[in-house]
């Protein structure tokens, strides 16, 4: 169903958010060889941006009333902020820096208001409360195993910036789940004869 492919991205994109997190600051002391006081500016910024990303999502949302729509947006612009983590050396801009953690805070940290609202506007009714409690065990399995994994894949890896290609895989799978029950939503309105 639509709230099953739902909670599932958010599974992923808790796994996003956490490892972020988790990793960000000893990724950019360790392999881009930013300082302490730089890379905690920086994780400030992704925070902050996060804040601002939550609210600016929730807007979007409730302007368009296609929350599923806006979700889907906000992991797919995670999954493309993601990729210069990737390739983030030494040589960058600090700037550049600061921007593309930006972004990558706005989308990947500030999708859980709409995923919230989503999960009780597709809940049955009277179960919303259940639909919560299920959707955030798996959200919160998400932000446990994530940066475990991505633990594991440091040790074969080696390299932080490197290892980041696996928040993209975690990106990339809940962009795909979200787009799978969207894809649900528009053929059920398309049986109804309803609106998209």
């Amino acid at each position: 169903t639509i709230l099953r492919w739902t909670t599932l991205s958010a599974f992923f994109f808790a796994a996003v958010q956490f490892t972020l997190t988790t990793y960000l600051v000893t990724l950019l002391v360790e392999d881009v060889r930013l300082g302490l006081v730089a890379a905690g500016v920086a994780l400030s910024v992704f925070q902050l941006s996060a804040v601002i990303g939550r609210l600016a999502w929730g807007a979007l949302a409730d302007l368009t009333g296609a929350g599923l729509r806006v979700l889907l947006t906000a992991y797919c612009l995670a999954f493309a902020s993601i990729v210069p983590l990737i390739f983030m050396h030494s040589g960058w801009a600090i700037t550049f820096i600061y921007l593309a953690l930006g972004l990558l805070g706005a989308a990947g940290a500030g999708w859980n208001g709409v995923f919230v609202a989503e999960t009780v506007h597709l809940a049955r009714r009277g179960s919303a409360g259940r639909a919560i409690g299920g959707a955030f065990a798996f959200t919160f399995a998400g932000a446990l195993i994530g940066p475990t994994a991505f633990a594991v894949a440091h040790g074969w890896i080696g390299l932080y910036t490197h290892t980041a290609a696996l928040i993209a895989v975690f990106a990339l799978a809940g962009c795909v789940c979200c787009a799978l029950g969207l894809r649900e939503v528009t053929a059920r309105n398309q049986m109804s004869g309803g609106e998209g």
